[in-house]
């Protein structure tokens, strides 16, 4: 991984001292529809909007930590903690990586080039642009995430995501609110938008520098439309829990609703497993999350 440091301000760069990390919630589920004539809500159907979520969670898994560390006053220390950071926010050794600062406004591009594959086998290309600033009156970081001919495993993701990001206060843990404007374009040009209010709360891991042991709780409500097809609204009804340890959310549930009826989803009791369960009307499915090829 390259590093390249670029300064247009005055000495120095403003503080941004926030361990930051959020990941936001998903997965993928295997395609399989649910027998019943009254259900216009099908897994095929969640499986769309769930390998969206599953997208953006591995993004937010490498894009959060490098809104973190950045101390050091001179470019040589600053490109040292940002590699120690890269590292440990599991960011490809493939990616190209910018950074640039304007006054107290501070620009990162990652550059994942034609083709980047990740720890994880995800394979990307295009790029990543974020903003950071840090917000005086609050002490909170604002973040805006763009992309640029993005595409995360053949599926391109255009849109905006914004954050305000909050340190620990008494009596909290830190927390993120986060808003998306997200659309998914699959290579047989079938798309999704997703919009999305949620947030997420760090519970453990957040006074030390290991990335596997943080854990997160995430709340709020999103809703997903298809090409030519009708709105799913999606509400979180017991908060997801998401363990830096497992590449799925092991525990909580959603509420999905039709213009005809609901359906939940339910991630399990907290084992690390791909296994989720679709529940509409009395049929309830057994769904497997992984990624889903198309």
């Amino acid at each position: 991984m390259k590093i390249k440091y670029y300064s247009k301000s005055i000495p120095g760069i403003a503080i941004l001292p926030f361990l930051l990390l959020f990941l936001s919630s998903s997965c993928d589920t295997e395609s399989r529809d649910i027998d019943t004539e009254l259900a216009d809500i099908s897994s095929v159907e969640v499986s769309d909007f769930t390998e969206i979520e599953n997208a953006e969670e591995s993004i937010e898994e490498m894009t959060e930590g490098l809104s973190i560390l950045m101390k050091s006053t001179n470019e040589k220390d600053l490109a040292r903690d940002l590699t120690k950071d890269f590292k440990n926010r599991r960011i490809p050794d493939c990616a190209d990586v910018s950074v640039e600062t304007a006054s107290n406004v501070t620009t990162l591009i990652i550059d994942f080039g034609d083709k980047c594959v990740t720890n994880k086998e995800n394979v990307l290309s295009g790029k990543i642009i974020m903003t950071l600033k840090f917000n005086l009156q609050n002490g909170s970081l604002i973040t805006s995430r763009t992309f640029e001919n993005f595409y995360f495993n053949d599926k391109k993701m255009e849109g905006t995501v914004s954050k305000q990001l909050f340190g620990r206060s008494e009596g909290m843990n830190p927390y993120s609110t986060v808003s998306k404007d997200i659309q998914v374009t699959w290579k047989d040009d079938s798309y999704m938008t997703m919009t999305a209010e949620k947030k997420r709360e760090w519970i453990e891991g957040n006074e030390n520098m290991i990335w596997s042991n943080n854990v997160f709780l995430i709340t709020g409500e999103s809703s997903f439309q298809k090409k030519g097809g009708k709105s799913r609204s999606v509400l979180i009804t017991k908060p997801l829990r998401r363990e830096m340890s497992c590449k799925f959310i092991v525990s909580g549930t959603k509420n999905i609703s039709s213009d005809k009826r609901d359906a939940v989803l339910d991630y399990g009791d907290g084992e690390c497993d791909d296994l989720a369960y679709l529940t509409v009307g009395d049929t309830t499915t057994e769904i497997h999350i992984k990624r889903k090829k198309r």
